[in-house]
């Protein structure tokens, strides 16, 4: 299979993932590894199986360290019937990221995945 390239960004995230005993997203991986090759962009939308609360909390623990990521999308995790996947913990980790990271320039974190099915469906909707 795939290997990704060993940044300082994908070996953070992996050891977030062992801590939070969960699987690396491999969109994330792959676009952590290469962000350059993905626009520099990427969407929980993308992601290639079901996020869970734990899985979003390794993601966010990890993201200080996505260099060259500019576009962050973290859509859906908060459904209109249930509490957010974001804790206040990782809203407070995101916005001091968002501050301080000098590549990344956009963090969206809307509702707008619901609308689309494929989003929804990703998600675990």
């Amino acid at each position: 299979g795939w290997e990704p390239h060993q940044t300082a960004g994908v070996g953070k995230y992996r050891r977030s993932c062992e801590r939070w005993a969960v699987l690396p997203e491999p969109m994330l991986l792959r676009t952590v590894a290469e962000p350059a090759a993905h626009g520099g962009s990427y969407s929980t939308a993308d992601a290639e199986y079901r996020l869970s609360e734990v899985s979003v909390a390794a993601m966010v623990a990890s993201v200080d360290a996505f260099v060259g990521l500019t576009h962050l999308r973290l859509v859906g995790l908060v459904r209109p019937t249930e509490a957010s996947m974001l804790s206040r913990d990782a809203m407070e980790v995101l916005a001091r990221t968002a501050k301080d990271a000098p590549s990344l320039t956009l963090l969206d974190l809307s509702r707008d995945g619901l609308d689309d099915p494929t989003a929804a469906a990703a998600i675990g909707q």
